[in-house]
């Protein structure tokens, strides 16, 4: 998918949501999942807030998906956020000039797929379709680490 630029988004970029039904929605988000990635199975990208200096948000809504996911109890305020964002949410691809909370991010589940891996090893051998598939991740998340720091994929 490509932003309002014309920039495809990517895992590990992040993006500014604009123009959102609710406000909570509007910020910098970093992308965390993408279609096609080998750890989602969604089609809409995953988004996490990011602050402006760089590090990941605490709040505690800092989930969002791009196209926009709207959940309320409200049928009729659903209608009518899907329309509102639909016609005005925009997204566009920016850059921060501080990465390393975003870098951290992935690092971390880098290594948490990386232990994983040593206990599947441990426990079915090194050529069970769990340990590939897990490799198949944890490449992924090292491409991703590149791509942050630069060093295209």
């Amino acid at each position: 998918m490509l932003d309002k630029n014309g920039v495809e988004i990517r895992t590990g970029q992040v993006v500014k949501v604009t123009g959102a039904f609710f406000k909570n929605d509007n910020g910098l988000y970093f992308v965390d999942n993408s279609p096609g990635d080998p750890s989602w199975s969604g089609h809409d990208y995953c988004l996490k807030k990011v602050c402006r200096n760089g590090r990941l948000s605490s709040s505690a809504r800092n989930i969002c998906f791009w196209p926009i996911a709207v959940f309320t109890n409200d049928r009729t305020k659903n209608a009518q956020a899907d329309a509102w964002n639909r016609e005005h949410s925009e997204i566009e691809v920016v850059t921060l000039p501080d990465m390393s909370g975003v870098l951290g991010y992935f690092r971390e589940k880098l290594e948490q797929t990386n232990s994983s891996i040593q206990r599947l090893i441990w426990n079915f051998g090194e050529k069970n379709e769990g340990v590939q598939r897990e490799k198949t991740i944890a490449a992924h998340y090292e491409n991703v680490i590149r791509f942050i720091e630069g060093k295209e994929f």
